[in-house]
């Protein structure tokens, strides 16, 4: 038996149908022949946006037919632009392989204005046909211009070349995939004669954080008649089921959408090994070009779950639905939060917040005095501070960063510097001390701040603690085992409040509630109250990395984690 391809004729798709024949043959002994089917999407020579049901399928419906009417065995799609909706009588039987998933862009190295994304002038032109890309693109790069372009791979590049020369536009975005395919077949740069053209040419992969692939990019689908058992017996040898599991996730929220082609939706989901095993993460953002769009805003996030369903099934929901949130941190901080939140909460009753602890200064004078001596004879101080609170502890005992000095016989000293996890906190210490000098974490972590706290170790170096009595004590304990001499000083502790009432509006609610976690310790409060044990279990929102750490350690994912421990920021995400 010699199994019949139907394909599109363009360079990609051809390469795309040569590398299922070389799976056939490698994996099922299974012999092949490539069958070229014109689409009416091939014959469209026009810029055209598909973004209308009626013009879903433009390069894929002639080929279904052919399979249909048994002209062909298998039909080679790039997933990313199949329709959703599922063909009467045929069946995707094999999802193989998944190459290149992310978005490229290309320029010519003369027209490199930076180093970093968008790598060509923020005011310059990129050309693009895809929604989703213009869309991306002018969510990150607010003053970059568009214009739209058609033709195949080699056909755009051959285009940039020329339109680079005359100014008309300095860079395209393609499918890293199509790259990698054409690369290999030596058709990539066919059209340009120029060897020195040829290697001016840069092509750099975007990272999803920021331009979000399109769902299912860089995967190929093979698809079969439904009754026919012998091919699928076939295809189930190519069958790639981990790969498949992660398209399931972004193509389900596509199919949620009611989207298609033209939809300026990116989701790109991957999974890692984790603790307590596979964790399933996906980038998602949604262009405000879309009517639906609940935010009437662009919007990009990273979620995270253990079980895909339920993680394609959350995104889903949050795109279509505004959600409720229960917020959980220190009493003053919770007193305060819903009046800075009022322009951003569009109703009041899905925002709810809830005093988890109380902060108490711990009294005394002895403290001080031990850390005076300790500071004597010290060229350099480093101050390390992890709260808010326990700035506030420090402004309530001192009122100024003058009279601390003063208390600790350190007005003189020259090289005074603060170390702390997040901009949120290292505002209010600049808000202390207007001159300070603040060393950030490289990741919003305790364990962050290791590598650079080292460095500054010695033995004319005082790295001092100013913390809460409950707080986490790994960072000093590290720093300890490698010889490091710390000092801490206990400002306040914390008191932990009743929430175990919060269980009876959680069963109360009708729609699903988000619980976000100030801190690793208001995180400890809701695990008293019985909160992270329901049998449906809400979705967990974590204000930075050392809480979502936390929230690990106890055995719970977290859905979402803010980069900056900010409350605002991070809850004008969801709204």
């Amino acid at each position: 038996m010699t199994v019949r391809i139907a394909t599109r004729g363009s360079h990609l798709a051809l390469a795309q149908a040569h590398a299922v024949q070389a799976m056939l043959k490698a994996q099922a002994g299974q012999d092949s022949e490539i069958k070229i089917v014109k689409t009416r999407g091939d014959e469209i020579q026009t810029p055209l946006h598909l973004s209308s049901d009626a013009r879903k399928g433009f390069f894929t419906k002639e080929i279904e037919e052919a399979l249909l009417a048994n002209v062909a065995d298998i039909a080679v799609h790039s997933y990313k632009d199949l329709p959703t909706a599922p063909v009467p009588g045929l069946t995707i039987a094999a999802v193989p392989q998944r190459i290149s998933p992310l978005d490229t862009i290309v320029f010519l190295n003369q027209d490199r204005a930076m180093s970093h994304f968008p790598y060509i002038g923020e005011a310059s032109t990129v050309a693009t046909s895809s929604l989703r890309r213009i869309s991306q693109m002018s969510f990150r790069v607010p003053g970059i211009k568009n214009v739209d372009i058609r033709g195949n791979v080699p056909t755009r590049i051959e285009k940039l070349v020329h339109a680079s020369r005359k100014g008309e536009f300095q860079a395209i975005l393609l499918s890293g995939a199509g790259i990698d395919r054409l690369g290999k077949t030596g058709e990539l740069l066919a059209k340009i004669s120029d060897p020195m053209i040829a290697e001016s040419i840069e092509m750099i992969p975007v990272p999803p954080e920021i331009m979000v692939p399109a769902p299912a990019q860089g995967t190929l689908a093979l698809q079969c008649r439904e009754n026919d058992e012998a091919t699928r017996s076939i295809l189930a040898q190519l069958h790639d089921s981990d790969l498949a599991q992660i398209t399931e996730i972004e193509r389900s929220i596509l199919a949620g959408l009611e989207g298609g082609c033209n939809l300026p939706l990116g989701v790109y989901a991957e999974a890692r090994s984790s603790a307590s095993g596979t964790l399933f993460g996906a980038h998602m953002y949604l262009g405000e070009e879309f009517e639906q769009n609940r935010r009437q805003r662009s919007i990009y996030g990273y979620r995270e779950d253990s079980d895909p369903a339920r993680l394609s099934a959350r995104m889903l929901e949050e795109l279509k639905s505004v959600p409720t949130i229960f917020v959980f941190g220190k009493e003053a901080k919770m007193n305060e939060l819903p009046e800075k939140l009022e322009s951003i909460v569009p109703d009041s009753n899905r925002l709810r917040t809830f005093a988890a602890l109380r902060t108490v200064a711990i009294e005394g004078e002895d403290k001080w005095d031990l850390l005076k001596s300790a500071l004597d004879k010290k060229d350099r101080i480093v101050f390390s501070i992890f709260s808010s609170a326990a700035v506030e502890a420090l402004r309530q005992r001192f009122g100024s960063m003058e009279r601390f000095r003063q208390r600790l016989d350190i007005e003189n000293r020259m090289d005074i510097r603060w170390a702390t996890t997040g901009e949120s906190t290292a505002s209010e210490i600049r808000k202390l001390d207007p001159q300070a000098d603040v060393v950030l974490s490289a990741d919003g972590t305790s364990a962050g701040l290791l590598p650079s706290l080292r460095d500054l170790q010695s033995p004319t170096t005082a790295l001092v603690f100013l913390v809460g009595r409950d707080g986490r004590k790994e960072l000093m304990q590290a720093l300890e085992s490698s010889g490091a001499q710390t000092t801490t000083v206990e400002l306040y502790r914390t008191e932990s409040l009743e929430l175990s009432f919060v269980l009876k509006e959680l069963d109360q609610a009708k729609e699903p509630v988000y619980l976000l976690a100030g801190s690793p310790l208001s995180l400890q409060a809701m695990q008293r109250a019985g909160l992270m044990e329901q049998e449906k279990r809400p979705a967990l929102l974590t204000l930075g990395q050392t809480t979502a750490e936390a929230a690990r350690d106890m055995g719970v994912q977290p859905y979402a984690v803010a980069t900056v421990p900010d409350y605002a920021a991070f809850l004008s995400d969801f709204y």
